[in-house]
């Protein structure tokens, strides 16, 4: 171990071990490349990228175990704060494009959308979306109850901020609750992740504001929808470009999930998914049932899609 400042506290690169799981974690990273090189299909590459993931993940903790307080006390946290780069670097590039996807995507539709009955389709929109939420949140109650699962081993700590924010949440009353959602910042709006029902409700504004200026000012308004649809081409392209770096992302979270929890995460995380996939089917049936009340016929054209 090198014990100097420079490698345990800024490069994070101080013993053997690190330096061992930083050359997987770049093996892996090669053999993705070359998956890609090959054409091979993003299906596969995601599942090479899991598969990677656990891979490093279960050999780094098993092979990490038996050293001792190397591994506890200096590699472990050299390890994930590397592997936080990719991981959590991903997930972050994916929270930036959240709230201009939203909030371009409903304004696109607001002021697309054909025939002036607008007030009924919002109207209709919001009492769909608002029942099949609920009938999830049923679905996936009933789910836990039958299924108990203890989050709390692949789970990461909440951090003071977010404690501090959640108990801010549940001394609201139920009127203090909706008023917080209306926004008073444009700025903040779009700064903020966490407040996506105040990026829809902005949005709303600005698609009924460019809907009823097209019908009395058309010349006016037709640059800012220019602009609006080269920034959702844009951001987009933007868009396609992270997913194309998500099996690398995914190899590094999974095997930093590992790394950080141990291998007895996995079972955790096997039945998590399990519970995870039988409230999708669960919901599927449901939005197969709304499709068919509307004479859709849904077995046809999921057959037609595979």
């Amino acid at each position: 171990m090198i014990d100097i400042p420079l490698f345990t506290g800024f490069l994070k690169m101080s013993n053997y071990i690190t330096f061992i799981a930083f050359l997987a974690l770049i093996g892996a990273y090669i053999l993705l490349n070359s998956l890609k090189k090959r054409k091979a299909s993003f299906q596969v590459r995601m599942m090479t990228a899991l598969a990677l993931g656990l891979g490093i993940g279960i050999a780094i903790d098993l092979f990490g175990s038996n050293i001792g307080l190397l591994y506890t006390e200096y590699a472990q946290m050299e390890i994930t704060t590397w592997f936080s780069i990719f991981g959590s670097g991903f997930i972050r590039l994916v929270q930036l494009l959240a709230v201009p996807i939203v909030f371009l995507s409903i304004i696109e539709v607001i002021t697309k959308v054909e025939g002036t009955d607008i007030k009924a389709l919002t109207g209709k929109t919001f009492v769909i979306l608002l029942g099949t939420t609920a009938i999830s949140v049923l679905v996936m109650i009933f789910l836990l109850k039958l299924f108990p699962l203890d989050a709390t081993s692949f789970t990461g700590d909440i951090e003071a901020g977010k404690m501090e924010q959640i108990g801010t949440i549940s001394t609201q009353s139920f009127p203090e609750f909706f008023l917080n959602l209306v926004p008073s910042n444009i700025f903040s709006v779009f700064s903020n992740n966490s407040a996506i029902v105040s990026v829809v409700i902005t949005a709303g504004l600005f698609g009924g504001a460019i809907r009823f200026l097209k019908g009395k000012k058309p010349e006016k308004v037709a640059p800012f929808l220019e602009l609006l649809s080269s920034s959702k081409v844009v951001v987009n392209s933007v868009l396609t470009n992270v997913i194309k770096v998500m099996p690398y992302g995914v190899t590094a979270l999974v095997a930093t999930t590992i790394i950080s929890n141990g291998i007895t995460v996995i079972m955790s995380v096997i039945g998590f998914i399990l519970v995870l996939y039988l409230g999708v089917l669960a919901m599927l049936i449901v939005y197969m049932g709304l499709l068919l009340l509307v004479g859709v016929n849904t077995l046809s054209s999921f057959i037609k899609n595979l």
